[in-house]
């Protein structure tokens, strides 16, 4: 996102999900929501804070066309 010099992250990230078919965007915000309420909550048993889930799942989501 810097490379493109976006200084809005988040209403970047909201930009480009608005153009994925609602399965997809449903799908996203699933585990958006599983991923912030089930793991990083319990980052003190599971040691998977914000950044370390981060790294795991943005190569992933994320990843260039």
């Amino acid at each position: 996102m810097h490379d493109q010099g976006v200084t809005n992250k988040k209403l970047f990230i909201k930009d480009i999900a608005a153009t994925f078919p609602k399965l997809n965007r449903l799908t996203l915000i699933f585990l958006i929501d599983f991923l912030k309420k089930d793991v990083i909550a319990r980052e003190h048993f599971n040691k998977m804070s914000l950044n370390n889930v981060a790294i795991c799942f943005a190569p992933c989501l994320m990843r260039p066309e």
